[in-house]
């Protein structure tokens, strides 16, 4: 196959943008792949600083997550000339279950509400696959990367005009708030101006809700420190495991707080921002967590999970230790 560089069509940005509704992403939009130099020195003062911590994987390949363009590295048909990505359609999609919400009201331990059904890398991977069979039967060089590659997904969802970038680091939507999950198709051709949304403004204003309520102090406004956030100390961490024992509130898998008390989410639209995926829905297994420590009986009916990204004996360790500091 001879890769395309020139604009995708107008008519089949269109179709992509309808095939990716009838899939059930809730938010789509096309960007081009251009990274700021302030952008830039942004990511590499972070790393520069220590603040990845443990999570070695943010480390790696530093200059790639800065030259996205590069993950679609394939041979043209002349084997010196390297073709690169040009653009990408970034895709958003809602995993907030009103039934959860209910049930974390009055439970003894929380869990994150993206990891409570099917994981999301599986489910938003095969919902995308249609949409790089059609880039793909025009002649398109396609990947999906969901978490799995070194891309910088926000930036590029806050380009794709998803979203603006919210003080507690997450991005936000005006009417489906914060609780969905990305996904970034790289494109071989570049994408007409027609077919992008225009950014959205930074609506957050004065409002500090996200930082006052974190309990760890993790939060400043538009940063992030990885050790203090309870979502790295439950999930990456191995070191800083003990950390902050009297301040979880119940989490053992990651850490909602910042995202509960955002005006965005608690609005009545906020409310109504739930999830239509079907393979998002809290498996019976997760209601049966929220109040007993699981066993590893209990544990292998959470196979397919995000939970999965520790091990038992992390989130049996997790549990202890929320019991242990009473703050269950």
């Amino acid at each position: 196959m001879v890769p395309l560089v020139s604009p995708l069509s107008h008519e089949l940005a269109t179709e992509a943008i309808a095939l990716a509704r009838q899939q059930g992403f809730d938010l789509v939009g096309f960007t081009d792949l251009h990274i700021s130099e302030e952008e830039k020195q942004h990511f590499r003062s972070f790393v520069e600083e220590g603040r990845p911590a443990e999570m070695s994987w943010f480390s790696r390949h530093q200059e790639l997550r800065l030259n996205p363009g590069r993950l679609l590295a394939y041979e043209s048909t002349d084997e010196t000339d390297e073709v690169s990505a040009q653009s990408a359609l970034v895709l958003g999609m809602l995993y907030r279950d009103p039934d959860y919400d209910r049930a974390l009201e009055d439970s003894r331990f929380r869990i994150a509400r993206y990891a409570v059904g099917r994981d999301y890398h599986k489910v938003m991977k095969k919902r995308a696959a249609p949409l790089t069979a059609l880039f793909e039967k025009a002649g398109i060089q396609a990947r999906v990367c969901v978490d799995s590659a070194p891309l910088p997904e926000k930036l590029l969802a806050r380009k794709a005009g998803l979203g603006w970038q919210g003080k507690h680091t997450n991005l936000i939507h005006p009417e489906k708030g914060s609780f969905f999950a990305l996904a970034v198709i790289l494109l071989s051709a570049s994408t007409p101006a027609s077919a992008m949304n225009p950014e959205l403004a930074d609506l957050c204003r004065s409002c500090n809700l996200c930082i006052e309520a974190c309990p760890t102090g993790a939060l400043e406004p538009y940063r992030i420190e990885p050790r203090k956030c309870l979502s790295y100390i439950t999930i990456e961490s191995k070191e800083d495991r003990h950390r902050q024992a009297d301040r979880r509130q119940g989490w053992v898998f990651g850490c909602d707080i910042c995202q509960e008390v955002c005006p965005y989410n608690r609005s009545p639209r906020g409310r109504r921002a739930i999830r239509s995926e079907p393979e998002f829905a809290p498996r019976p297994v997760i209601y049966a967590m929220l109040n007993e420590s699981p066993d590893e009986a209990v544990w292998e009916e959470t196979a397919g999970m995000a939970l999965r990204r520790v091990s038992l004996e992390q989130m049996q360790f997790n549990y202890s230790f929320v019991k242990e500091a009473g703050t269950e």
